[in-house]
Order: C-alpha cells, then structure tokens, then sequence
C-alpha cells in the first residue's frame, strides 16, 4: 500500500510537470497565432499600399501617355505651320524672281532705247 501511495504521488508529480509544460506549450502557441496575426496585419497593410501604389502609378501612366500624345499633336502642329511657311517663302521668292525678271526685261529695253535714241541724236546734225 505504501508502494502504492508513492507510485501515486510520483503520477501526481508527473502530471503536474506535464501540466506545467502543456500550459506552457499553450502559451507559446498563443504567442506565434499573436504574432501571426500580427504579420498577417502587417503583410495586410503592405499589400494594401502596394495597390494604392499601382493606382497611383496607372494614373500617372495614363496622364504620361496623354502628355505624349498631346506633345505629338504640337509637334505636328509645328511642323505643319513650318512647311507652310516655307511654300509661302517659296511662292514668295518665285514671285520676287518674276518680278525682278520683269524689271530687268523693262531695264534692258530702256538701256536699248536709249542707246538706240544716243545712236539717232548722233546722227542728226545739230
């Protein structure tokens, strides 16, 4: 009997410690599911920036592409007023050439005429 009571008390000692240990083991558990939540909060919230990121990255992209397009449209827009600058410049210089080739024309029948006029006053005697 006394063989017993100590077998008992040596089980009662056993479960005490194994007690101990599964509380501690709880314990511990209920440390990682805190810190689990924790990191899944937090991975939460980086996820949630990285998609206001993207958007605010998509906006920007499509604002980008707008001012890419809108500088296309000026740059065409310029190079359309140069071209037509230069064939105003061109009709402009073929009219001055014409104009000019007019003159000229007019000048050398002058210089004819009066070559022509010296060469009959000579002529006539005074």
């Amino acid at each position: 009997s006394q063989k017993y009571v100590k077998k008992i008390e040596e089980l009662q000692h056993g479960n005490t410690c194994l007690e101990s240990d599964v509380e501690q083991h709880i314990a511990e558990y209920q440390d990682m599911m805190k810190c689990c939540a924790t990191l899944q909060a937090e991975k939460q919230e980086l996820l949630d920036d990285i998609e206001e990121s993207e958007k605010r990255l998509s906006i920007k992209l499509d604002e980008l592409q707008k001012a890419e397009l809108e500088k296309e449209e000026i740059i065409e827009t310029f190079e359309e007023a140069i071209k037509e600058k230069e064939r105003a410049l061109e009709r402009s210089l073929a009219e001055k050439c014409a104009i000019e080739g007019r003159y000229k024309e007019k000048d050398d029948e002058l210089k004819k005429k009066e070559k022509s006029t010296d060469r009959d006053s000579a002529l006539i005697p005074l």
